[in-house]
């Protein structure tokens, strides 16, 4: 679906009459059944320096990790460049293990993670958002930030945060989600906004 839906705190009764909230309009919502990669190749950047992107995804292997990757004038940048960083909190049964809890970061990722260890068992998924931050500014880095929560692999609830960076200045005019993990297919709805101030 692509339209000019469009939500912000006014819309649910927060900041009425107050200048700057922010809106969100959408841009496309794609809903992949059996799909190895979810590609947004017109995400017009020229005209949003914010772009929010919402997600619900089953995998069809387990032990699922997504990942994102940024295309450039149209061309994907898969190679190791990009850094990033997360914190992984796992609930175990009853109590939190803080054993468990894991912290990720790379300077030479080929992607950068937006969701975590996620079970194909039945109504094991994956939930989550992402910010992308300047992909229409060739002048600057394209930066994401990312929350994310699951059922892992074990049947554990998984939730994570972080973001990361592509540390090269460049136009980004897309982007990938696929699993990064297994290369396996994913089935579920993505959405693209973008974020006026």
């Amino acid at each position: 679906m692509v339209g000019p839906t469009t939500f912000g705190y006014q819309n649910l009764g927060f900041g009425a009459g107050v200048s700057g909230a922010l809106d969100y309009v959408l841009i496309q919502t794609q809903s992949p059944s059996g799909t190895a990669n979810i590609d947004f190749t017109s995400i017009n950047e020229s005209k949003y320096n914010i772009h929010f992107v919402t997600y619900t995804l089953e995998p069809a292997t387990d032990n699922a990790t997504l990942g994102c990757r940024f295309y450039e004038s149209g061309s994907l940048e898969s190679a190791g460049v990009y850094k990033e960083g997360h914190f992984e909190i796992v609930s175990q049964g009853n109590s939190e293990d803080l054993g468990a809890n894991s912290t990720y970061q790379s300077t030479s990722r080929d992607h950068i993670r937006v969701g975590e260890n996620i079970g194909n068992a039945t109504g094991e998924r994956a939930t989550g958002y992402f910010y992308i931050y300047n992909a229409g500014d060739s002048s600057l880095m394209t930066s994401l930030s990312v929350h994310n929560a699951a059922v892992n692999d074990g049947g554990n609830v998984v939730k994570a945060h972080g973001g990361g960076t592509m540390p090269q200045t460049s136009t980004v005019d897309g982007f990938r989600i696929f699993d990064s993990n297994n290369a396996g297919n994913l089935t579920g709805k993505v959405s693209l906004y973008g974020v006026t101030l």
